[in-house]
């Protein structure tokens, strides 16, 4: 097994920090969570380390994982340092003998990573039904501003998002040339049986129990989607509440660029088919 630096690339809640919390269940691998939030937070918020735990049950501070970059970043590290910081810290804990998965999600620290010289990056991209992701967004803007926008029109404004950052990410990917698999949410959650040997070749793990449930995942979490800690949330399970919704009409019916989207990043492996006509 080559050792690599996994890293989990999509937009928000479209289950990076389901997927990553899943490999961390894997011997070979553990979940940081999202590395470059965690390291901002680190610069931005420095009185909160001592306070903050870590999923390891450690203080960040005392973190054997993230201590040593936390000391570093308060000697003044340059920021340009931080991945490094991380990978090295890293190497220290574990060896040769397991590999990071970094749920960062962005565009940007891939171009990060590949500007710091590593090359040994694996990418998967992670993308959830369009609709079921505009369903989502509609339900947390209307949670968080209570806006009088009708769904329709909010629902065009959501999917063009949809688009327009998976793209991005496609685009950092041909650019930095990491090697990529693209899968799709609904192809981790409905097929786990066909999914997971994808995800095992392209790792280069090769065969390894399927992972059901988050419990037990070893992760160095300590910002981010708090999931690990939700007994509710730990098995997995997929929410087909927008099947009831109609928001994603107007735009599957608009921009042939979203149902193409969806064939492409999200039903791509041919895994399962969508029942309801956009793939």
């Amino acid at each position: 097994m080559s050792s690599s630096y996994i890293y989990i690339a999509g937009l928000p809640h479209s289950g990076t920090t389901l997927l990553s919390l899943l490999l961390g269940k894997h011997p070979s691998l553990v979940a940081l969570g999202e590395v470059n939030l965690q390291l901002r937070r680190m610069r931005e918020r420095p009185a909160d380390m001592p306070a903050s735990v870590c999923g390891c049950g450690s203080a960040v501070t005392e973190c054997p994982l993230w201590g040593p970059v936390w000391q570093a970043v308060s000697r003044g590290a340059d920021s340009g340092a931080d991945h490094r910081l991380v990978r090295g810290a890293f190497a220290s804990l574990y060896g040769d003998g397991a590999q990071p998965v970094d749920a960062s999600k962005l565009k940007e620290p891939l171009f990060a990573l590949a500007d710091a010289g590593h090359r040994d990056v694996r990418v998967i991209h992670l993308a959830r039904d369009f609709r079921s992701a505009v369903a989502s967004d509609l339900a947390r803007h209307r949670r968080s501003k209570n806006g009088s926008r009708p769904g329709w029109l909010l629902g065009l404004q959501f999917a063009r998002r949809w688009v327009r950052e998976n793209r991005k990410i496609d685009a950092a990917l041909q650019k930095t040339g990491f090697p990529a698999l693209r899968l799709g949410y609904e192809e981790l959650v409905l097929v786990p049986r066909r999914a997971w040997p994808l995800m095992w070749e392209f790792l280069g793990l090769g065969s390894a129990e399927i992972p059901e449930d988050i419990a037990g995942s070893r992760n160095h979490i300590f910002v981010g989607n708090l999931m690990r800690g939700q007994e509710a949330k730990r098995e997995v399970r997929y929410d087909g509440r927008w099947f009831q919704r109609t928001e994603w009409l107007a735009p599957m019916l608009m921009f042939p660029s979203v149902r193409r989207g969806n064939r492409r990043w999200v039903y791509g492996n041919d895994l399962v088919s969508d029942s309801r006509g956009c793939s």
